[in-house]
């Protein structure tokens, strides 16, 4: 019988149908081995793609809340532009009402009457 040398050792020959079914063994073996890292592979793909997907979702939220605020920025200056006028009006008014009770300390209540009378 001779020898047969195996990862730098040496090793009775083996039988021809024993060599085979060794073979038959790490076959089957690398076999479930490639079953799993192609079930691993499929999660990993799946899981991937929720992801992606839930990032493209994100990314049309971003979006959407971008126009948003860009749409509430234009309300809110078009809101400043109103208060400011309103407050002009209102410091209007307010010097109108001075002037009016102003006119009212220089004439009589009888006087005050009657000239409100010729204006309206």
């Amino acid at each position: 019988m001779g020898h047969f040398v195996c990862g730098g050792q040496s090793h009775p020959e083996v039988s021809f149908s024993a060599k085979i079914e060794a073979l038959e063994k790490a076959n089957t073996k690398l076999d479930a081995e490639l079953v799993e890292w192609k079930e691993l592979a499929m999660v990993e793909s799946e899981s991937k793609r929720k992801f992606e997907e839930e990032v493209a979702k994100l990314k049309d939220t971003i979006q959407h809340l971008e126009e948003e605020v860009a749409h509430l920025a234009t309300d809110e200056k078009r809101f400043m532009d109103r208060i400011f006028r309103y407050d002009q009006g209102l410091s209007t008014i307010g010097s109108l009402l001075e002037k009016l009770k102003g006119e009212k300390a220089l004439f009589p209540e009888s006087t005050t009457t009657q000239v409100l009378e010729l204006r309206g």
